[in-house]
């Protein structure tokens, strides 16, 4: 909904709200993939760990996602070009992160829902 307000008010005050939105979102998003599937995750280990580069990397994409909007936020107005950015880096990332773990994660709340 936030995407949607931005896209249709295209104006600063509806960049910060979505701002606000998206890092809230996040925020959830990434406590619960740590409170899951990446719960064993030794943050000491040095060898590679897939877990922890696609932790990594995903928490990353929030960063370059958020970075990008505060970016825009100099103007009163956003450009169609600027918020169709927005709107792509989203989806994007949907499907390159968040889909990938959908079934991991299902399986993962299962199993703390049976514990």
């Amino acid at each position: 909904m936030a995407l949607n307000y931005l896209s249709i008010e295209k104006s600063n005050v509806a960049l910060q709200l979505c701002l606000q939105v998206l890092t809230t979102h996040f925020q959830s998003e990434e406590e619960l993939l740590d409170r899951t599937i990446f719960k064993n995750l030794n943050k000491e280990d040095s060898l590679f760990n897939a877990d922890r580069n696609m932790r990594t990397s995903h928490n990353g994409d929030h960063e370059r996602i958020l970075s990008y909007m505060k970016s825009c936020g100099s103007s009163k107005r956003l450009s169609t070009e600027q918020i169709n950015t927005i709107i792509n880096m989203f989806e994007a990332h949907a499907e390159k992160y968040d889909g990938a773990y959908a079934e991991r994660l299902n399986a993962a709340l299962s199993e703390s829902k049976n514990s």
